[in-house]
């Protein structure tokens, strides 16, 4: 009975000695095959033996023997298994560990991808194959130069790809089902390859999975809105050049994290033809909005791209929009570079009119009212560029342009703010009202 307590006091000491200890647990080697690494918290000196595998269909178990070493002191300790070429699909490794008369357990899901002809979707070396929604699977196209398709695999909501990279010759695009993913954001890190001379040690990256909402109205300009949970909800318009185009659901495909504060949306759209081809016949502009949660959002500048996959009998073709941008501080919207709709203070006739616009301007130089010219119930505003900032800024900032007009007749009114020679005009309405009078006092 003595050495059965005493048994449990070590296997006691042991266990809890390993809580202590946070290893690497288990990674994908790049190779160009299959080797799973298992990092764990081992008894200091203890004996393991050769990992023995077994491999049923996708079910892949590991047996490794433990034996002797501390009671109370533990290291991480590595070992690899060769599990050579596996077709495509998604396995689980069982990892048993038994240690005198206990068995610890640990298991690995891992996915192997497709090597797929054909061009990928567009010129990035990964991407999220539209749409990415709760309810479908999830995958990637890798840019693969590799004989064998990339793998991954998963911890959290982070997402690891490893691929053995050959010379850039017979380079094919390896699929990565990433099958149904709750709603969220995932984060995806990928060893780039050496492309163009520029060694990238990997690409980073976030996605959204989300359901978004039907397609919105257009109200005349894009938003940003804070949301509880400190996330936010972008509202973004567009005016699609096409025919008769039918738009699939929005999709997050970039957060990118080595360009902070720069953000993808991506669409599929089915028309009937290519407007942007050379030789097209005349086309209409179609105003598009869309609704997305954008999840949390850093204190900084951002610059939201927006992006169509043009598809017109299977043939694929991509265009942006001019990007949206906005200033977020402390949960809150400082200003955006889509100002339409603003409005300005109620003025009185009697009294000279101040006309304000707080804008986020699309880069760092200064701006400052030129001119301003009254024609009727229309106010131009000219507003041009007078400095850059000595050594630049990280984006630009908000900036606030105000003008002062002489008395106007009651009425409504349209201030046009045209910026850089008319490069971008913004419009926002005002309202001259006639002064309240009020009567005397009677005592």
């Amino acid at each position: 009975m003595r050495r059965l307590v005493l048994l449990s006091l070590f296997l006691l000491g042991a266990t809890r000695a390993a809580l202590a200890v946070t290893c690497g647990g288990f990674s994908i080697v790049t190779a160009d095959h299959i080797v799973v690494k298992y990092s764990a918290p081992v008894a200091a000196g203890a004996t393991r033996s050769t990992p023995v595998v077994s491999i049923a269909g996708t079910n892949i178990t590991v047996t490794r023997t433990l034996s002797g070493g501390s009671a109370t002191d533990v290291s991480c300790v590595d070992d690899t298994i060769d599990l050579g070429y596996l077709g495509a699909g998604r396995f689980n490794v069982t990892w048993n560990d038994n240690v005198n008369f206990t068995t610890q357990r640990s298991t690995f899901p891992f996915l192997v991808g497709t090597l797929a002809t054909g061009q990928p979707r567009s010129a990035e070396l990964i991407n999220l194959v539209l749409p990415a929604l709760p309810d479908r699977p999830v995958r990637l196209e890798v840019d693969s130069c590799s004989q064998n398709p990339a793998v991954a695999y998963f911890s959290g909501n982070d997402i690891y790809i490893s691929e053995y990279q050959g010379p850039r010759t017979n380079c094919k695009i390896s699929v990565l089902d990433l099958g149904i993913l709750p709603e969220g954001t995932y984060n995806v890190t990928w060893p780039a390859p050496e492309l163009y001379n520029v060694n990238w040690s990997e690409i980073r990256f976030r996605f959204m999975v989300q359901q978004p909402a039907p397609t919105s109205t257009c109200t005349g300009r894009s938003t940003i809105t804070p949301m509880p949970g400190g996330t936010a909800r972008l509202h973004i318009e567009d005016s699609y050049r096409g025919y008769t185009p039918a738009f699939g659901p929005p999709t997050v495909t970039g957060i990118d994290d080595d360009w902070p504060g720069s953000i993808t949306v991506s669409q599929t759209v089915a028309d009937t033809a290519n407007a942007m081809a050379s030789g097209a016949a005349p086309s209409s502009a179609i105003c598009h909005a869309e609704e997305l949660n954008l999840g949390p959002i850093t204190d900084g500048y951002h610059q939201v791209a927006w992006w169509y996959d043009v598809n017109v009998n299977e043939v694929h073709s991509y265009w942006g929009t001019l990007p949206f941008s906005f200033s977020w501080q402390n949960g809150t919207v400082q200003c955006t570079s889509d100002p339409g709709g603003l409005l300005n203070p109620t003025a009185f006739e009697s009294a000279p009119v101040d006309v304000t616009l707080n804008i986020l301007p699309p880069d760092p130089e200064r701006r400052t009212v030129l001119a301003t010219h009254v024609d009727g119930h229309t106010i131009t505003v000219d507003v041009g560029m007078y400095s850059f900032p000595e050594g630049g800024i990280d984006g630009p900032g908000c900036q606030t342009f105000k003008t002062t007009v002489a008395p106007l007749p009651a009425g409504e009114y349209t201030v046009l703010w045209r910026f850089d020679g008319g490069q971008r005009v913004y419009t926002t309405p005002l309202t001259v009202i006639k002064p309240t009078r009020q009567r005397a006092a009677h005592h």
